[in-house]
């Protein structure tokens, strides 16, 4: 039994695929939740069938929520040398994005939690000091690529480096299958690689397409290489932690046929094909399985993470309001993914020389079968001539798909083409009815204008007229007070005389 730090056990994590659930918070008017939830398991209808999560998060998590409850195991197994991996999958808007990059600082998703704990941990001193086992010389790097239409994308190539705008797959003993002359970045602490992945986000196709937004259709994959010197070894024991985010699963309830035929035969395929691929490895648990990983690059590039070296899990985000024949559809396939057995190994550098022997191989195998590129100076015999035809003509399939590609970018410019010039009709059109109104306009102003002239001659003669009448009333007004004066005067005078003459009286009275 191997113990690792926090008392990790690999033993005590399932070799199968662990699926946890998150429900996003309903938004304004996204209508009636519908999601059935039962404790930890949930259904598009009442009467099922029912999907049990590991752990379900409801509306009310956080990211930090989903990270303390459902990564920090995988992140022990990750620095104690194993293989992660952790698909985030669900319908277009069910909060995919959100859940891996958040929003800032103060709202920050799986992947820069994931860098803080990497580099504390790393940085502790005592860290797996229980293990009794130097670990020293700790490096980081970081890997993003975007596929979108068959087509890779190096998220981390600054645009207009004059470099190829895609890569190609190829497939080496080393690194098996990977993405030819792919960036990977060296990362010095935590704010480092949260700079250079919030970079690497930032580069996503962001067109709006006849078929909705690019991102809907386009599955984002992280890789976090870490390399350590463990103990006495000279060599360093290498683990990958790797984030995907897939496509919308809501084409899961399409027929496969239609939505080829609709789309073109690219834009879904590798959807198509990765439901195909889990379909045979929920069927097939055993280690001798053979799955073909080969219809689509995403596929391809996910071989160790969906069927073999690596401990994997699966989060699916789902929206409290959605179409109870879509969800089942996903509920369905997430139902295959929890079917998968994965085999999961330390990978110290004893382990890295078996596999890189076993791909070495396998390459040398497919070579000889002409299954692999063949060099030309090895075709010497018929069957060489024979399998460098079938090489060929894998080839000249390649580039009638390439064509038809194409040729379906050619008729979408021509449709988009076709609609900026009946734009530019209808700007044309209200330009000239703009000019009329600008005109209507002016009269308009010319009119109010004379209106409002009037209106202030009319106010000033009413003024000079008020004003006159207001003076007249003031003189009036001053005239009154005068003879009202004057009479007040005359009083007083009446009232001396008055008093003097009844004096005289009473004096006559009295002489008398």
């Amino acid at each position: 039994m191997f113990i690792f730090s926090n008392n990790v056990n690999i033993r005590s994590c399932k070799m199968n695929v662990d699926v946890i659930g998150r429900i996003r918070p309903p938004i304004r008017a996204e209508g009636k939740e519908n999601l059935v939830v039962e404790g930890q398991r949930v259904a598009a209808q009442t009467t099922g069938p029912f999907l049990n999560f590991t752990t379900l998060h409801r509306k009310d998590a956080s990211n930090y929520d989903v990270f303390k409850h459902s990564m920090e195991n995988l992140l022990e197994l990750y620095l104690a040398g194993f293989n992660v991996c952790l698909f985030v999958m669900g319908e277009s808007e069910a909060g995919k994005t959100y859940t891996i990059a958040g929003e800032s600082t103060n709202k920050s998703g799986i992947v820069p939690m994931v860098f803080d704990y990497l580099f504390t941990k790393l940085n502790e001193e005592r860290y797996m000091s229980d293990t009794k086992v130097r670990r020293q010389n700790p490096t980081v790097s970081l890997e993003m690529m975007e596929v979108y239409n068959e087509l890779i994308k190096d998220l981390l190539k600054v645009p207009g480096g004059g470099s190829a705008a895609y890569l190609e797959l190829t497939d080496s003993a080393e690194k098996g299958v990977h993405a030819k002359n792919g960036s990977n970045i060296l990362l010095r602490d935590a704010n480092d690689a949260n700079s250079v992945f919030r970079q690497g986000l930032a580069r996503r196709t962001e067109a709006s397409t006849d078929f909705g937004p690019a991102q809907n259709n386009a599955a984002t994959i992280i890789h976090i290489d870490l390399q350590m010197i463990v103990g006495d070894n000279p060599h360093s024991n290498r683990s990958r932690f790797t984030v995907v985010e897939l496509p919308g699963l809501e084409k899961l309830s399409d027929d496969p046929s239609q939505l080829r035929q609709k789309e073109g035969p690219v834009l879904s395929k590798g959807l198509i094909s990765l439901n195909s691929v889990v379909t045979s490895l929920a069927s097939n648990p055993y280690p001798d399985r053979v799955i073909n990983y080969s219809d689509s690059k995403l596929t391809q590039l996910l071989k160790d993470e969906l069927g073999g070296n690596c401990k994997t899990r699966a989060l699916l985000c789902l929206k409290p309001q959605t179409d109870p024949h879509i969800l089942s559809s996903i509920l369905t396939f997430c139902t295959r993914v929890s079917q998968i057995k994965n085999y999961p190994i330390l990978n110290d550098s004893y382990a890295q020389n078996l596999i890189t022997q076993y791909r070495a191989r396998l390459l040398d195998l497919q070579q000889q079968s002409g299954v692999g590129p063949v060099p030309m100076s090895k075709v010497t015999n018929l069957n060489d001539v024979k399998d460098t035809i079938r090489e060929l003509e894998t080839e000249n399939l390649r580039l009638k798909d390439e064509n038809e590609r194409l040729r379906t970018r050619l008729e979408n410019m021509q449709t988009k083409f076709g609609s900026l010039a009946n734009t530019k009709t209808d700007l044309s059109q209200q330009l000239l009815m703009t000019e009329e109104e600008k005109l209507k306009v002016s009269q308009s102003l010319v009119e109010m204008q004379i209106e409002n002239n009037k209106i202030r001659e009319d106010a000033e003669a009413t003024k000079f007229e008020l004003t006159n009448k207001i003076l007249m009333l003031e003189n009036s007004l001053m005239e009154a007070e005068n003879e009202r004066d004057k009479h007040i005067k005359n009083v007083k005078n009446t009232k001396k005389d008055y008093k003097k003459w009844r004096k005289i009286e009473k004096i006559w009275q009295t002489s008398i």
